[in-house]
């Protein structure tokens, strides 16, 4: 684990990052850290993308505060990495102060008692106003044990000059809207496909399915479910009509994003993190981003990460607990936010991304988000669903069949 940390000029994808002035600081962290107990933070945000040099710039600025409570050092770990290594920590007892979590694992390791409870503290926080679906991820048993610090949410994108050359002058809001508009984009143009999403088996897949299985009334609790069904049945509908591409079982996000960048998809259901992304790979390109067309009502899948107070730092949580409120301040987490294409869960943040009609547009998305859960048994959850989504789009299983061995799977894992 890293002793010390250095500060270093970073450029990413050719561009330098620029951090904001909130992190200026003066002497480094240890030289001023006295006897100030030293923290881990574990994540999974690389120092080769964008988010990693970021928060390091976030971690560098607080250790040089004069009165920062904790010198906390950052640690990278592969997302599998990371849980694997928390499940570990649990029985061991070998586990950092402050914990890095995506939203739905967050219950998981709840029951584990690998969180301590934050409900006082989180009360404290001047700006505690937040997005429900966001704050209810780090929800467990009543309790608060995270909190969300950045979220995400899918919506459809839409390739601008694709659509008008089909005569398309509406997005769609329905489903039969989008069967439409599908039929018209592939009689324009046969070499592309219409619609791209990601269906590959992970949580990725799952991610991409749930707008969907929302959008009809059901849930991951009720996958047997006639609305449920329906969800399936839309989806083997794309695939039959040849609207979505055979490869959708294997691609993720990022090739979703690759695939509309490249011209090879006129629309696509992807997040706001693509933003940045689509400016280094289609620069020229002319798209807008609206709601996810609905069947009953509109939804999304809530995406992001909380940060948490795990058990190791039990004798000093509310030490700690000085660089939760810190990153969870508007001075610090609107930056964060705005600068890598992912929104704040504070209701009072309402300055972000103004001017930005592609960020507007996923702000409005995010009011129609739901937590993926939240569940102690999450993982094997969406594992159920995603083996759906597969047998349903090879045909496999029928849309009704799938939907019923996966209600059968949540249900012996309930």
């Amino acid at each position: 684990m890293r002793k010390a940390m250095m500060v270093i000029t970073i450029m990413v994808f050719g561009f330098v990052i620029i951090v904001s002035p909130v992190f200026a600081g003066g002497q480094s962290g240890s030289a001023a850290a006295g006897t100030k107990p030293r923290v881990q933070w574990w994540h999974y945000f690389a120092d080769t993308g964008t988010m990693g040099p970021y928060v390091a710039g976030v971690i560098r600025a607080y250790n040089a505060r004069p009165d920062s409570s904790v010198i906390v050092e950052d640690q990278f770990m592969p997302r599998n990495d990371l849980l694997r290594r928390y499940t570990l920590g649990v029985v061991s007892g070998d586990l950092p102060e402050l914990g890095m979590i995506d939203n739905p694992d967050s219950a998981s390791y709840s029951a584990m008692g690998m969180w301590l409870d934050i409900t006082d503290l989180a009360a404290t926080l001047p700006n505690s106003r937040f997005l429900d679906g966001p704050i209810l991820s780090g929800r467990h048993n009543g309790r608060q044990h995270t909190l969300p610090i950045r979220n995400n949410c899918l919506a459809l994108w839409s390739n601008d000059e694709m659509l008008r050359a089909a005569g398309i002058t509406r997005l769609p809001e329905t489903w039969d809207e989008l069967l439409d508009v599908c039929a018209r984009l592939q009689a324009a143009n046969p070499n592309v496909y219409p619609f791209s999403l990601s269906a590959i088996r992970n949580e990725e897949g799952t991610f991409q399915f749930l707008p969907f299985l929302l959008s009809t009334g059901a849930n991951w609790d009720s996958m047997g479910s006639p609305e449920a069904v329906r969800a399936l049945e839309f989806y083997r509908t794309l695939a039959q009509r040849r609207f979505i591409s055979p490869e959708s079982i294997n691609w993720g996000q990022g090739d979703v994003q690759k695939e509309f960048a490249a011209g090879n998809a006129a629309m696509m259901i992807n997040g706001s993190w693509q933003v940045p992304m689509m400016e280094i790979d289609a620069p020229g390109m002319r798209y807008t981003v609206s709601l996810i067309p609905r069947d009953r009502q509109f939804a999304t899948s809530l995406g992001g990460e909380n940060i948490g107070i795990t058990r190791a730092a039990e004798r000093i949580r509310d030490q700690v607990w000085d660089f939760v409120a810190y990153i969870m301040s508007l001075e610090v987490n609107i930056p964060l936010n705005v600068t890598y294409g992912t929104m704040s869960p504070n209701l009072d943040a309402t300055t972000q991304h103004a001017g930005d009609p592609i960020m507007q547009s996923f702000m409005q998305q995010i009011t129609y988000s739901f937590p993926r859960g939240p569940h102690p048994n999450w993982p094997e959850i969406s594992t159920a669903i995603q083996e759906a989504v597969q047998e349903t789009l090879t045909g496999m299983k029928t849309p009704a069949q799938a939907g019923a061995d996966a209600a059968a799977r949540i249900n012996q894992i309930r």
